[in-house]
């Protein structure tokens, strides 16, 4: 019996990839299956993948595909998989050997539809762990506990999901869009989701400098697509009002932060265009944005200042692009 699939996406991550593998063969929980989609790399990255398909052919399944993105690639996964749980893992993390034993445990025993996980965090090979703690909460839905939708990190790879949820209720990933994540686990909170939480660290996330995850450009605007798929799908719910606060929490935050990492913007023709575009879609979105009270309480005075005001956070961009630009 299946009872985790571990779903892996790769796109040319051969210096991180033998050191994921292993993290993954290496389970404690016996019930496992394995299944690695090799996006088109172009890299070393296929021969790691063939020596761990020979070694671990009990457990490890290979899809090769041309280019297609991580989207479409953990979509593949979900149709594929057998087990009655599944996890997304990054293929430039790390496991606990335990990851899948106690979330397993855990989310199985409590008949939830999804559990999350502390992480540590890194940058690439260095051994400083930064350990990363979700906010305690008790087992619940979004809408018993609208903190929920801001609170929980919008990544699936420190997530384990009950499958039969994830079918039923039609949820994947959109594909060729930046930030799928997003909608991904923000509509897994809008369809109900019962959620619990293993307060333990059980993911090594590495964050590689001049990642896709660490550099801003122009599909920066995809995030106001998604933000509008986000908010479609809780105004579907019939307990929309109840998390209403939260969502417009959500969408300023969201906002404000990408206005100020234009910073990061390598193209800077787009940088005021997006600035525009960001402050437009809160002001036609949700009108009384500015006043809104979660924002107000999680911001000091000079941050929201500068948050609410259009040319305070152009202004902004524009000095710290100068004094980056000198180092």
């Amino acid at each position: 019996m299946t009872q985790v699939s571990l779903i892996v996406p790769v796109y040319n991550t051969e210096n991180y990839l033998g050191e994921c593998l292993e993290s993954l063969v290496n389970q404690s929980l016996e019930g496992i299956e394995i299944i690695i989609i090799n996006d088109g790399s172009t890299d070393g990255s296929k021969a790691i993948i063939e020596t761990y398909k020979s070694k671990y052919f009990e457990k490890v399944q290979v899809i090769e595909q041309e280019n297609m993105g991580i989207g479409a690639s953990r979509n593949k996964g979900i149709r594929m998989a057998r087990g009655e749980y599944i996890a997304f893992v990054d293929s430039d993390d790390i496991l606990h050997k335990d990851f899948c034993k106690i979330m397993y445990e855990y989310i199985h025993c409590r008949q939830l539809d999804v559990v999350v996980c502390d992480f540590y965090e890194f940058i690439d090979n260095s051994l400083d762990r930064r350990i990363k703690k979700i906010a305690p909460f008790k087992n619940s839905t979004v809408y018993q506990n609208p903190s929920l939708l801001f609170n929980i990190n919008t990544s699936p790879w420190n997530k384990i999901y009950n499958l039969n949820f994830l079918k039923e209720n039609k949820i994947d990933f959109p594909e060729r869009l930046k930030y799928e994540d997003v909608v991904f686990t923000q509509n897994v909170l809008a369809k109900g989701a019962k959620m619990g939480q293993v307060k333990q660290a059980l993911i090594y996330y590495r964050t590689r400098n001049g990642s896709e995850s660490t550099v801003v450009k122009k599909d920066v605007f995809d995030i106001l697509l998604v933000l509008d798929i986000v908010n479609r799908n809780y105004r579907n719910s019939n307990q929309y009002e109840i998390v209403l606060d939260y969502l417009e929490y959500f969408n300023i935050n969201r906002i404000t932060v990408y206005n100020l990492q234009q910073v990061y913007q390598k193209d800077k023709k787009y940088i005021n265009d997006f600035i525009e575009s960001g402050y437009k879609y809160l002001n036609e979105n949700f009108r009384s944005w500015k006043n809104n009270s979660l924002f107000v309480k999680n911001n000091t005075k000079l941050e929201m200042r500068v948050k609410r005001n259009k040319r305070l956070t152009k202004l902004y961009v524009k000095i710290m692009r100068k004094l980056k630009n000198r180092r």
